[in-house]
């Protein structure tokens, strides 16, 4: 029979890591071919000597620097001498797989090198027997890497300091993929306390796991476990029993930030009054204990705080209790505790033009007489306009902008106009 393995690199870009990723983890996994069976019937190959060496044997490492060096060296040599009766490669001695005599910096007579950077994988893959007699040895010495090996490099995930999750979060920070490894397996302890996969086979896989908590469990997640979401991942292959297991990773589950659907802005109600506001309109009421920070900015969206309030209301809307001046207003919110923050703008709170009105008068005809007039034209502000001369009473204008007044005496008379706003001007 004859013995092949194949190398397969994947390989991705390393990526910003984020705050929950620090040095990176590499997990190894080797199993050797048995020559138990060469070496006891004499076989002038293995009898006399074979072996591995490795820069990663089995085990779970800790890496600091950026990439892992992973070099394997296979060394079969043999002896025509098989009774060995001078104690030692006394006959011709030689070798099927050459030994790196400086291991693992020439790399030209290594059998395997590869510098892994975060997110590949090695695998080796041996079809051979997995204990060759003599001649199954003879069969498979070219190739001079008889194991399985699968080496998995991936950045470390350590536990959030914030570990508040709203069912909408991404439970860690994307790092440029997705990557997933047929290695890895996600699990979270469910409401009997035991340790299961995730329901979504989507994400079973999936490194680092950045994807919501309703992605993974659906709408109906606190059917899957009590209070918080313990999850962990273990690596495993099928060649070998070995397990690795991660700590566990704890989250908090807290109400997501209600969306905004509308807002119902009002505007100021003449030019020169700073008594706008709006009213805010969300997707659903407020649970029981949870209130909303509002931060409000004037301007611009990273312009200072104009105004900070922490609230409690109930319903779905709320209006904001300060007057406003106009101007660009933006919101960032969220739910208090620990919902994630939410823009929202701009919100603009208009103002209506200056109320303006201009006079032309007619003088009386003769000395007594009441025949003067003062013809009005009045403009801005929201209409329906009202005059008053002197001290008197407000009198609405008898068309949409224009008025005259009449039946005047000879006299000063001081004009005022206003709108329906009882926004004035004075001439």
């Amino acid at each position: 029979m004859k013995s092949v393995f194949q190398i397969v690199k994947i390989g991705v870009a390393l990526c910003s890591t984020g705050s929950v990723f620090g040095q990176n983890k590499l997990y190894v996994f080797a199993e050797e071919a048995d020559h138990s069976d060469a070496f006891t019937n004499n076989c002038v190959i293995d009898d006399f000597q074979f072996g591995y060496r490795y820069t990663y044997n089995i085990g779970e490492y800790d890496i600091s620097t950026t990439q892992a060096y992973v070099a394997i060296d296979y060394r079969q040599g043999y002896n025509d001498d098989p009774t060995f009766g001078c104690g030692g490669p006394c006959g011709a001695f030689g070798w099927f797989c050459d030994p790196n005599n400086n291991f693992p910096t020439e790399n030209n007579s290594l059998d395997f090198y590869q510098n892994l950077n975060p997110f590949d994988v090695v695998e080796i893959s041996h079809t051979g027997p997995s204990n060759p007699t003599c001649e199954e040895v003879l069969d498979y010495a070219a190739d001079c890497l008889p194991l399985n090996y699968v080496a998995v490099y991936v950045p470390e995930t350590t536990q959030p300091t914030d570990n508040a999750r709203c069912s909408e979060d991404l439970i860690f920070p994307s790092n440029g993929g997705p990557h997933t490894f047929s290695q890895i397996n996600w699990q979270y302890l469910n409401n009997s306390n035991q340790w299961v996969n995730l329901p979504n086979t989507l994400y079973r896989q999936r490194y680092p796991l950045d994807v919501s908590i309703e992605d993974i469990f659906g709408a109906n997640y606190n059917s899957f476990f009590s209070g918080s979401l313990r999850l962990r991942y273990r690596v495993s292959v099928g060649f070998i029993s070995t397990v690795y297991t991660s700590g566990t990773y704890t989250f908090t589950v807290t109400p997501c930030t209600p969306d905004i659907t509308s807002v119902n802005a009002s505007a100021a109600s003449c030019s020169y009054n700073n008594d706008g506001s709006f009213t805010i309109n969300f997707e659903r009421a407020l649970e029981s204990g949870e209130r909303i920070d509002f931060y409000l900015h004037k301007g611009s969206p990273t312009g200072p705080v104009f105004n900070q309030l922490l609230q409690s209301f109930s319903g779905t809307s709320y209006t904001w209790p300060d007057p406003l001046e106009p101007d660009n207003y933006y919101l960032d919110y969220q739910s208090n505790p620990s919902g994630s923050v939410v823009s929202y703008g701009p919100i603009a709170i208009m103002a209506p033009s200056p109320v303006t009105f201009s006079a032309t008068w007619t003088d009386v005809d003769c000395y007594g007489d009441n025949t003067g007039s003062i013809a009005v034209t009045a403009n801005g502000g929201v209409g329906n306009y009202e005059y008053r001369l002197g001290t008197g009473t407000w009198q609405p204008f008898s068309n949409a902008n224009t008025h005259t007044i009449q039946n005047l005496i000879a006299g000063n008379y001081e004009l005022r106009v206003r709108d329906a706003n009882q926004c004035t001007e004075q001439q």
